[in-house]
């Protein structure tokens, strides 16, 4: 098999990529499988899929509209853009669930006044990562000294903050060495926590805390999806995330995660209005209800309503009597009603 493969240009130059990469390569000679890197001319009738790698939006999006154009079904890794075409599939780092953990860890760390740090506008994940955070909160990097911009935006505020989340390594590295020169003490005065493993990031002064992002695993995972997606005839789209876990280290003094003990008090099944209401009762019946009919079942139902007799709907269904009973009792023990009465006066009050 030939797993064809095209990447984002700049995307191309990062570490993440060639891990990416790298756990591809693994994968297809374990499979004895052929990896064919294409370009977008390459991007025809006579492909039937690919794999997209890239980060920026902007990108993805181009080369996901000229797979549409030409029916090649995509299969991207580490974006997930929301505009244009929505037929492809995607395998991605959970970004989201990270930053997630990102905050509840430095929550139980006892550090809440948190900044978003190394925020690239032309990265796909950077975007999610920032709707956890106020905008004010939020420090990009931009212009041609793109790093020391944003150190310098964050510097004449950071009294704000007891805690940093640096979108990358690179921006991790690049803070924690110029707070050296300032009066800032970590990990005392500032806990730092950043996206990804590095060697560099274990070899500074103090050594980094991170939240894993496995790229390998995210490429030998899309070529799992990819031959899954090549035996499969179907207009079928995946979306499958890839996990991550939270290594502690100096940078936030080593403190282990603590996650909070939900307690009984803090959900009170008897308490949850929505579920006992007696409307979504009612809704959920008639739903489990419409599931399960067909259009002689419904036909019953509206002339029960109707107070049509037995006699009359034997001739305009041609079923018998006992056939008409059997499906009544089905139909009340599908959906949930308590009784006749109450399934007609609930689809009425619906349907009618």
């Amino acid at each position: 098999m030939t797993v064809n493969v095209i990447v984002e240009p700049f995307y191309k130059k990062t570490v993440w990529c060639k891990e990416t990469i790298s756990g591809m390569k693994d994968k297809i000679h374990s499979l004895r499988y052929e990896l064919i890197e294409r370009t977008e001319t390459d991007i025809t009738e006579t492909l039937k899929q690919l794999i997209v790698i890239g980060t920026s939006p902007v990108w993805v999006s181009k080369i996901l509209g000229k797979c549409e154009e030409h029916d090649v079904r995509p299969l991207v890794i580490s974006c997930q853009p929301l505009n244009g075409t929505t037929n492809f599939s995607c395998i991605l780092v959970n970004h989201e669930a990270a930053t997630a953990e990102c905050i509840e860890y430095l929550y139980s760390c006892g550090r809440r006044r948190i900044a978003l740090y190394g925020v690239n506008r032309n990265s796909y994940a950077d975007m999610v990562k920032k709707r956890y955070f106020q905008e004010e909160d939020v420090y990009y990097i931009g212009g041609t000294a793109a790093l020391q911009n944003c150190f310098e935006h964050f510097i004449r505020r950071r009294e704000r903050y007891n805690a940093v989340i640096c979108t990358n390594y690179v921006s991790a590295v690049h803070l924690v060495n110029k707070l050296r020169n300032d009066t800032v003490c970590l990990p005392k005065d500032l806990y730092i926590i950043t996206y990804g493993d590095s060697v560099l990031g274990k070899l500074i002064t103090p050594t980094l805390s991170t939240i894993t992002l496995d790229h390998e695993r995210l490429g030998s995972q899309a070529v799992t999806l990819y031959r899954y997606l090549c035996k499969d005839e179907k207009d079928i789209t995946f979306t499958v995330s890839i996990p991550c876990k939270i290594i502690a280290a100096a940078s936030t003094e080593y403190r282990p995660f603590e996650r909070h003990e939900y307690q009984s008090e803090e959900f009170d099944a008897e308490a949850d209005e929505f579920s006992k209401d007696r409307s979504v009762i009612t809704l959920q019946c008639i739903e489990k209800l419409l599931r399960g009919t067909d259009q002689t079942d419904l036909a019953i139902i509206e002339r029960l309503i109707s107070k049509i007799p037995y006699s009359v709907m034997i001739d305009d269904l041609y079923i018998s009597e006992s056939s008409i009973k059997y499906r009544i009792k089905k139909m009340l023990h599908m959906s949930g009603f308590a009784d006749l009465s109450q399934m007609l006066e609930a689809y009425a009050e619906y349907l009618k």
